[in-house]
């Protein structure tokens, strides 16, 4: 059987996400995932690609020879800096073998001004956007007259945390000012009802499951989790626009499993408004059993391929 390499690091309950309490899957999840996989691959856990080094080219976790592996699987808390050290550990396991998720899906996903730039020039949905300099002010007015309104959002934001709605050009600059920001990424706002807002998720090319969420993290025009702790999911069954959008993406970023955000605005129009590459998958939603099927069936696939950055 093929060594599969994992890093699935779990959480007993929804609480946050940080660098020393990594988990994003429920133990109800992650450890269903684990056992499902070990009936096809010899199973090598906890390989924290955080904590490994790379030496003259080759991976090593705690002495251990990545070149041993056939596949890496990981899910967990991370550095977001595209060139820091957990991004250029993956990049360089991905020189020797598939790592689920790649790199290339994540640098797209990561950042909400690539994101935005990566989908439109794939023609996929995306809102008006903006990547502005707070001193540039006839830019900055000249997008107000056209956009009335925009959505304020962190680069490498989540949870909803930093986003905020301006409607005029000198309130958008006092506090842009006041944070002392460099650059700014800003979204058109368009009105649209909650209802029709709808999260999917996507695994090995299939749609996983779509949902909403719940009363109580909405806040007026966006979802907002301060706790960072995710969950508070509704069954929302996608629609057959919101289907092929997701799977477009998927075809489209090469990301194994991944979710993504779509509103339906007032004038009839599907945009991708959040490409999330650490999505939340929870037992309330799917029962493990499925999901761990779904995992297993991607990452055979995987490995069947045995694609490596090489191939890209």
């Amino acid at each position: 059987m093929k060594k599969l390499g994992v890093w699935l690091p779990t959480r007993p309950k929804l609480r946050k996400i940080d660098n020393e309490k990594p988990g994003i899957f429920l133990d109800a999840i992650g450890k269903v995932i684990v056992k499902e996989l070990k009936k096809d691959f010899v199973v090598i856990e906890d390989l924290d690609f955080r904590k490994a080094s790379v030496v003259n080219g080759k991976v090593y976790f705690n002495g251990y020879d990545a070149e041993d592996l056939d596949g890496y699987l990981w899910f967990s808390h991370m550095d977001k800096n595209t060139d820091g050290h957990d991004m250029l550990v993956l990049q360089q396991l991905e020189k020797t073998m598939p790592v689920i998720n790649p790199s290339k899906g994540l640098i797209i996903g990561l950042d909400k001004f690539k994101t935005s730039s990566f989908l439109k020039a794939n023609n996929i949905p995306v809102p008006e956007f903006a990547l502005v300099r707070p001193n540039d002010e006839k830019t900055i007015r000249k997008m107000f007259q056209e956009w009335k309104s925009v959505l304020v959002k962190p680069r490498y934001g989540g949870f909803g945390i930093g986003i905020f709605k301006a409607d005029d050009a000198d309130g958008f600059m006092d506090i842009i000012d006041y944070s002392q920001q460099e650059t700014v990424y800003v979204e058109k706002f368009y009105e649209n009802d909650h209802a029709d807002w709808c999260g999917i998720n996507v695994v090995g090319n299939k749609i996983l499951y779509g949902y909403g969420k719940e009363s109580s993290k909405i806040k007026g025009y966006k979802v907002f989790d301060r706790a960072q702790q995710g969950g508070k999911m509704i069954n929302h069954e996608p629609n057959s626009f919101q289907r092929e959008i997701a799977l477009d993406v998927a075809k489209k970023t090469g990301m194994d499993f991944f979710g993504v955000d779509i509103i339906k605005t007032y004038a009839n129009q599907y945009l991708v408004v959040d490409m999330n590459t650490f999505p939340g998958i929870y037992p309330d939603m799917a029962e493990p059993e499925f999901v761990a099927s779904e995992f297993c069936r991607m990452i055979k696939l995987r490995l069947n391929k045995r694609q490596t950055i090489k191939d890209v």
